[in-house]
């Protein structure tokens, strides 16, 4: 809201992973740094506020049927452990895959890990 992308996006990385956030984006991809602050408005003024805005209800997460695999980070696990409940009761199929040595840049920092433990979900349900 103030007009300072760059600000924004330092403020909001830092929360979800942390002072090594730019060392890791930047070990994936060097021109990440530049693309994420051109497109920081874009972010922050149209679609994080529409996700927020998603109502995603108990209602809705019953018309789920098939299975569920929630990823999360051991690094955030804790952060999580009440949504990750409430969506294990709303869908009981869902099945937790816990990413190490990782934060909320999970798929970048253990691409692995993920690639490795969606194949053994996918494959459960054969």
């Amino acid at each position: 809201g103030a007009g300072d992308p760059e600000g924004a996006t330092e403020a909001f990385y830092q929360g979800i992973s942390g002072p090594g956030w730019r060392k890791v984006l930047t070990s994936v991809d060097p021109s990440a740094l530049d693309r994420i602050t051109r497109h920081a408005r874009i972010f922050f003024e149209l679609e994080a506020k529409a996700v927020l805005a998603y109502p995603f209800t108990e209602q809705s997460a019953k018309a789920v049927t098939q299975p569920v695999l929630f990823v999360v980070s051991d690094r955030g696990a804790d952060r999580s452990a009440m949504l990750r409940a409430q969506f294990k009761s709303w869908m009981p199929q869902t099945r937790q895959l816990l990413v190490k040595d990782a934060d909320h840049l999970l798929s970048l920092q253990q691409p692995s890990q993920i690639a490795e433990g969606i194949r053994g979900f996918l494959s459960a349900g054969r």
